[in-house]
């Protein structure tokens, strides 16, 4: 959680000197590393690539009443977020679309933090 938590204080940062793809990038690795923390947690490993952290963190949401369906479906939408940013050309994220996502980012690890 202590990387979950600096990712989102760093996209915080680049937030406000209005580089939001990156910032929005930094969104999603927040929630990304919080997954990977919830799944340690209860799995005792984590899997190698992101669609695997992905899918199992939404099974783990959708069983734990916390956390819920809908969170479990919000690491694999911020994945497009780390997608634009590193790879797409075609495609910027615009300030209010990274100030949701952080918003978002943090309540996803509001909520993942309190269940470990």
């Amino acid at each position: 959680m202590r990387k979950a938590r600096q990712s989102l204080a760093n996209g915080e940062i680049i937030l406000k000197a209005g580089v939001a793809m990156v910032a929005a990038r930094e969104a999603y690795m927040a929630v990304f590393h919080a997954a990977q923390a919830l799944i340690h947690e209860r799995e005792g490993k984590v899997p190698k690539t992101h669609s695997g952290v992905q899918q199992r963190f939404a099974r783990l949401a959708m069983a734990e009443p916390a956390l819920g369906e809908d969170l479990g479906r919000l690491l694999s939408r911020a994945y497009d977020y780390k997608d634009i940013s590193d790879y797409r050309t075609d495609r910027d994220v615009s300030i209010d679309e990274c100030a949701d996502i952080l918003a978002r980012a943090r309540q996803f690890l509001d909520k993942v933090e309190p269940t470990l």
